[in-house]
């Protein structure tokens, strides 16, 4: 489920060691949902990397145009609560932010057409690790020429 989730989308509310290792608990805010993830675990437009004790390290895949794909790393933090939140053990996992609702509408079919569905989505990261490999275009002539063995004088 974690695949169609952006890195921004995602609160880090924990994190704790598993028998596989590290994890991390985090919350995506759009839909108040927790997931546990692992090192490995790929995201719309990133892959997490690495669990560190206060700190997940992201890194994050950007499309800037066809085939060209930039790769940063990003560090989400652990979420800090007030100490009074803690206490008392309602700590929020955002601020109290009241977003309007926002729903969708699809619009009829005219004249008994039916619509074309989207077109399907990859993200940059899935787009990126799909890239074929890159050929040997930039050789030259004399780049791809086999060396030339020399027979030496023994004495």
């Amino acid at each position: 489920m974690t695949s169609v989730l952006t890195l921004n989308e995602m609160a880090v509310t924990g994190i704790f060691k598993t028998p596989r290792g590290y994890a991390a608990m985090v919350e995506a805010t759009p839909i108040k949902l927790s997931y546990t993830i692992y090192p490995g675990e790929k995201f719309f437009d990133g892959q997490l990397v690495a669990v560190e004790e206060n700190r997940l390290v992201f890194r994050k895949v950007t499309k800037t145009a066809p085939n060209k794909f930039v790769a940063s790393v990003e560090n989400k933090p652990l979420q800090q609560y007030s100490m009074k939140s803690q206490v008392e053990g309602t700590a929020p996992a955002q601020g109290s932010s009241e977003r309007p609702v926002q729903t969708a509408a699809n619009p009829p079919a005219a004249n008994g057409v039916t619509p074309v569905g989207p077109a399907p989505v990859m993200s940059p990261l899935d787009e990126m690790n799909n890239q074929p490999a890159e050929t040997d275009k930039g050789k030259t002539k004399k780049d791809t020429k086999r060396p030339i063995k020399v027979a030496k004088n023994k004495k």
